[in-house]
């Protein structure tokens, strides 16, 4: 395993071996322990960038038996308290100076664990074990913030061996060897850069690289290096695909394996990665699942050689790529069901219904995964309102479709947040049908979002008897295009707001066409790359006033 940490802003490569990046990690064990007194047990609130350096000092508190708890180190000082006071930990180790009072926490200033004269270890002490095959007594190893996107943020513990459903993962998920050249493009506070990040990479034994201080211009200027430094397999959002593709048009890859998690990867992003030679493995999980559950490859149920699509209306030859808009099946220890109208469905029932196809809320048996958390770490009524029987509620609605050559097999098509279902006149919309809708026929537009607004002068007006006012609410589709001629924060052109109405029209439902289209640069996302819709539905809102 070796370690390379590329600062964009320089332009150098700085290269840990195993042996010296280790020396690392027990130096800055011994520094915690002899110079901060923590303990195992005791709580560290980790505020730093992206950097080995930051991998280094996780490991050293992890082995030590202290709980690590991973902030973004961009977040605001609003933010950071927030979380602090939510989580108030023993320590926080931070990267620059906080601008409000901690309340019982010692501070621990990132100038004071660098040293120039690190001793290499030796001995018993060199070797390097897997994470995962350490154990402590502590029944809280991590905390892990939700990203916040429904509310406030959530705490999710997990332990030690929630380490073995990770380990699992990496064995069952990705096609990789010892030595392979490895990028995850997550940052460290967002829970995939964490244990895909960090873990992973020893687990494994890859060669892992770190864009320092990682941001979407620094891993822009990274992307054009891939090459060179011979990157074979990437875990990355589909935010940053959208973002990179003209880039991957433009630059050589000697990339093998794509993964994706995050937002949902729209079929039209694999399609034109698939043009550029590109098959994408798209998984799901969770912050409180604490590792990969639900991964699929983009293709058939033929076999695939790579990058070539097949004209629509056409029959599909024996081993053509076809993208799809599943995001998989459920690996082999992740046990699920369905949640329709209130009533726990297993997949096993769905499958032996006529037309077996269902649409629930999905649903993980938390007496079968192995790192799902028990309980939210200093739960409230609502978060413990997550858990049904013995499934956990995942909020996330989802489709079992059978597969049409074995009834008993089938893919998960995800729907939406259920948070994020629009609902009208009575009528219940998935923002991510116009989504999609919009992505496939309209090549110009990159990212798109549906949020739907309330008409607040129309909130004292008598509702009729059959229930919602139908004007009540509007859809607002922001649209994120390469189009020159559309000024950002503007409606869009009028010939397309009527091309996109029109399409919508003609495939979906009336009440699902937008009132109003509006272009904006880059959509808002939280710093693990999911959209605020939350923040688009205030921009509508003040839209359709107008």
């Amino acid at each position: 395993m070796r370690i390379f940490e590329y600062d964009a802003d320089s332009d150098r490569m700085s290269i840990f071996e195993e042996k010296k990046f280790f020396s690392m990690v027990c130096y800055l064990q011994e520094k915690f322990k002899r110079e901060y007194c923590v303990r195992a047990g005791s709580i560290v609130a980790v505020y730093l960038p992206t950097s080995a350096f930051t991998n280094a000092v996780v490991l050293a508190l992890y082995r030590m038996g202290a709980v690590v708890s991973n902030l973004f180190s961009s977040y605001g000082d609003q933010a950071l308290k927030n979380r602090l006071e939510l989580l108030n930990p023993d320590y926080i180790v931070s990267w620059r100076s906080i601008g409000f009072k901690l309340k019982n926490v010692r501070e621990i200033k990132v100038e004071s664990l660098l040293s120039s004269d690190i001793p290499i270890v030796s001995g018993e002490d060199a070797v390097m074990t897997s994470p995962s095959d350490t154990s402590y007594s502590s029944d809280v190893a991590f905390i892990h913030f939700t990203s916040g996107t429904t509310g406030m943020p959530k705490m999710v513990p997990h332990s030690t061996k929630d380490l073995d459903g990770l380990k699992m993962s990496i064995e069952k998920v990705f096609n990789i060897k010892a030595g392979t050249n490895y990028l995850c493009t997550a940052d460290f506070g967002w829970v995939t850069g964490f244990y895909y990040g960090i873990f992973m990479p020893i687990i494994s034994d890859l060669n892992f690289f770190i864009v320092k201080n990682m941001n979407g211009f620094r891993l822009m200027k990274a992307l054009s290096k891939f090459r060179e430094w011979d990157i074979q397999v990437i875990y990355t959002s589909p935010s940053f695909l959208n973002i990179a593709y003209r880039f991957f048009k433009k630059y050589e890859t000697n990339i093998k394996e794509v993964y994706t998690v995050g937002e949902k990867l729209a079929v039209q992003t694999k399609k034109k990665y698939l043009e550029l030679g590109y098959e994408i493995t798209d998984t799901w999980w969770q912050t409180e699942l604490g590792c990969i559950s639900v991964s699929g490859r983009v293709k058939s149920v033929t076999a695939v050689p790579k990058g070539k699509l097949v004209p629509k209306g056409t029959l599909v030859p024996k081993g053509t790529l076809v993208p799809s808009d599943y995001i998989g099946k459920p690996l082999d220890f992740v046990d699920i069901a369905l949640l329709n109208d209130d009533n726990i469905v297993p997949v096993k029932s769905i499958l032996r219904m006529p037309n077996a196809e269902l649409t629930g809320e999905l649903l993980v048996n938390r007496r079968t995964h192995p790192s799902i958390m028990k309980e939210y770490y200093k739960a409230d009524e609502n978060a413990i309102k997550k858990f049904i029987g013995d499934y956990y509620k995942t909020g996330d609605l989802v489709r079992i479709i059978p597969e049409a050559k074995d009834s008993q097999e089938y893919n998960i098509q995800y729907v939406s947040r259920a948070d994020d279902i629009i609902v009208i006149a009575g009528e219940l919309i998935s923002p991510d049908e116009i989504e999609s809708l919009v992505m496939k026929k309209f090549g110009s537009i990159n990212e798109c979002c549906a949020v739907s607004a309330d008409r607040s002068y129309l909130k004292d007006m008598p509702y009729p008897s059959d229930g919602e006012h139908p004007a009540d609410k509007k859809i607002v589709l922001f649209i994120s295009s390469d189009e020159k001629s559309l000024s950002d924060g503007s409606c869009a052109s009028e010939s397309l707001e009527a091309q996109i109405k029109k399409v919508v029209a003609e495939n979906l439902m009336p009440s699902m066409i937008p009132y109003k289209v509006v272009k904006i640069e880059v959509l808002p996302k939280t710093e693990s790359g999911k959209i605020k819709r939350n923040e688009l539905r205030r921009i509508a809102h003040g839209l359709i006033q107008e």
